[in-house]
């Protein structure tokens, strides 16, 4: 049957719908089913369909300067994030790369193009090119942040004018799960026994390591120690918010051999005569860098025959030492240790498998107090109902002597 020509317009509007949304012209087929044959039904359709338009729209989301590039809304979100120099430069490097992808993949790569399929596209091609799990997680962790700049700056809304995050449903690919890397005891001796404490840098750097060891610094905490964030009396030593991550400042302790290293560094081998208040100095007198400590760990590594030797590593060796000997629970190790997730040190730094043999289980420990409690005072202990039984019984108390 042919197109008549009161039909034409309303064909034009079906296809022009049908190519912006098939679901929406399937719901009203469903419902009415056929050409419309009267004019009123016609002029009925006409306002139906402006308004289904009108409603597709504001199902979008309402983006200013939809035509403006990406990069133009770079300097404002790395100076929204607060990050760190470092990080700055991760992430100006990442988005420059991403944007980049967008326009050699077709794009004109503005505001508009960006949307949870070009991002998931983009995770593909790193993947497909080979990029490790740790690499594709930082850089869509990178667009990400972006996409949360866009929505908290009111860049992005959706059709109620509430801020909408673009890259919300995104979810970044998960890590293996694997145990962390930490030193074993063999090794922490070789490390401590292979520098030599006589000379100047020796005794700054086993005083250096041991910071690391015994305190979980980070290395560019490490290197930003002063004299005044030590306390010689208790061990605390104060890490600051410019050298700390996320410019957190926090405590942590130190024990009685560290202190011991530290001052023999500062007494016997430290310039006196210097103007620097930094606890660590190269040969120069000028605070010593964090590339100066990767330097010397590398000539360490080659020296002792090691495969790996990274100061982040020795963080990890003390968050794992810190829990399996006992030194404190996990809140005083995510305090200390300046986490604001406890999952993250739980995955990524402490490492408890160890050996265990002889150690007793949680009902071998209830029951050795169970008895404690009995010897000491005469308390009864409830015991299972036997079966059938309604009510425990109660062990029969042992009666002190008169």
């Amino acid at each position: 049957m042919g197109i008549g020509a009161g039909q034409t317009g309303w064909f034009k509007r079906r296809t022009f719908l049908e190519a912006r949304s098939g679901t929406l012209i399937r719901s009203w087929l469903s419902w009415g089913g056929s050409f419309p044959p009267q004019a009123d039904q016609e002029r009925r359709w006409r306002v139906t369909t402006r308004n289904s338009v009108w409603r597709w729209n504001d199902m979008r989301d309402q983006r200013r300067n939809r035509k403006v590039p990406l990069e133009q809304f770079m300097e404002g979100w790395l100076l929204w994030g607060n990050f760190a120099p470092r990080t700055v430069q991760w992430y100006r490097e990442v988005f420059l790369h991403f944007v980049k992808w967008v326009r050699a993949s077709g794009q004109e790569g503005v505001l508009g193009d960006l949307d949870p399929q070009l991002a998931r596209r983009w995770q593909l091609s790193l993947q497909q090119a080979g990029r490790s799990v740790n690499t594709v997680r930082g850089y869509l962790a990178t667009v990400k942040s972006f996409a949360r700049y866009l929505a908290d700056e009111g860049i992005t809304r959706d059709g109620h004018q509430q801020a909408l995050n673009l890259l919300d449903g995104v979810k970044v690919p998960k890590l293996p799960r694997s145990r962390p890397v930490t030193y074993r005891d063999a090794e922490i001796e070789a490390i401590l026994d292979g520098i030599n404490p006589k000379h100047q840098y020796g005794a700054r750097n086993l005083a250096l390591i041991r910071v690391m060891l015994d305190g979980g610094l980070r290395l560019n905490e490490t290197v930003g120690l002063r004299l005044e964030d030590v306390d010689w009396t208790t061990g605390r030593l104060h890490v600051r918010g410019q050298t700390a991550k996320r410019h957190k400042e926090r405590d942590t302790f130190v024990g009685k051999r560290t202190l011991l290293e530290l001052r023999r560094y500062i007494e016997g081998y430290r310039p006196a005569q210097n103007r620097h208040p930094e606890l660590f100095l190269d040969q120069d007198g000028a605070p010593l860098s964090t590339r100066a400590v990767q330097c010397m760990l590398a000539r360490l590594r080659t020296k002792l025959g090691l495969t790996r030797l990274t100061a982040h590593q020795f963080r990890r060796t003390w968050a794992t030492n810190y829990r399996k000997l006992g030194v404190g629970d996990l809140y005083d190790l995510q305090q200390q240790g300046g986490w604001e997730d406890l999952s993250v040190p739980l995955r990524f730094y402490v490492d408890v498998s160890g050996s265990t043999e002889g150690k007793t289980s949680v009902m071998d420990r209830w029951e050795e107090e169970a008895r404690k409690r009995a010897r000491g005072g005469g308390v009864s202990r409830s015991v299972a109902p036997e079966p059938g039984g309604s009510r425990p019984r109660s062990a029969p108390v042992r009666k002190e002597p008169k």
